[in-house]
Formats: structure tokens, sequence, C-alpha cells
């Protein structure tokens, strides 16, 4: 019998490792919107370069995430994304994601599970959240 004051510790066989095995790229078009296309597993390894790829894109008038080809994100992506979120509304500029059709069920989820999905505005493909946001941005 395991003693109650002993911390439980997890057997290391099965144990998963910060994974990493996403990717984040730019997916810029001449005269539209910029787009930043994640795509796999997301965790604290690729929180980082989530959050340089946002700054970087910190003057443009819009910034669209397309996460249709994501199949896992844990919170340390979803506290990226609401930063951005955040910094993007203190500039008014306009902020959204892409979770089409193709989208990983999980993805979807955990988006409202946490009730992010009426936090960020949520389209169905990048030329619909082209033509969403490109109205806003010359708005703001």
């Amino acid at each position: 019998m395991r003693d109650a004051r002993q911390p439980t510790r997890h057997p290391e066989h099965g144990r998963k490792e910060l994974t990493g095995t996403g990717r984040i790229e730019a997916a810029n078009v001449d005269g539209q919107l910029p787009v930043l296309v994640m795509s796999g597993e997301h965790d604290l390894s690729t929180a980082p370069e989530l959050r340089a790829r946002l700054h970087e894109l910190g003057e443009a008038d819009a910034v669209i995430v397309d996460m249709d080809q994501t199949t896992f994100v844990d919170s340390s992506i979803l506290g990226v994304l609401v930063g951005g979120l955040r910094r993007a509304r203190e500039r008014n500029a306009p902020f959204g994601l892409v979770l089409g059709d193709h989208a990983h069920p999980a993805i979807r989820r955990i988006f409202e599970l946490t009730g992010l999905h009426d936090v960020f505005p949520i389209f169905a493909s990048r030329a619909e959240a082209q033509a969403g946001l490109s109205g806003q941005a010359t708005a703001s």
C-alpha cells in the first residue's frame, strides 16, 4: 500500500515527451492579409516560435492563423494565441483563426471546452477569413 504522504510518481515507461513535431509557416500572398499556417502537434516546445511569428506580424493590418492541419495543441499554444489576439486588439487589428471542415476534431473540441470559440473569430476557410477580416482591417 502506498504511503499517502509520498507524492505519486508517474512511471517513466509510457511518459510522453514534448513533441514539437508541428510546423509553422507563413503563407503570404501579395495583396492579401498575412497567414500563419500551423500543422501537426504543438506544445510548449513550439510556443516560442509561434510567439515570435506573431510578433513579426506586429504591424500587419490583420492576422490569420490557419489551424486546419493542426492535430494537437496544449495550453501554452492557447496562451500564445490569446496573447496574439490581445496585442492585435490593442492596435485595432483583426485576428482570426481558420478551423474548417478539415480541422482535427480535438482542435475544435479544445476551443469549445475552453470557451475560446466565443473569444476568437473562427472561419471555415482562408478565403472566408481573408474576406471577413479584410473589411475590418480597412475600417480600423
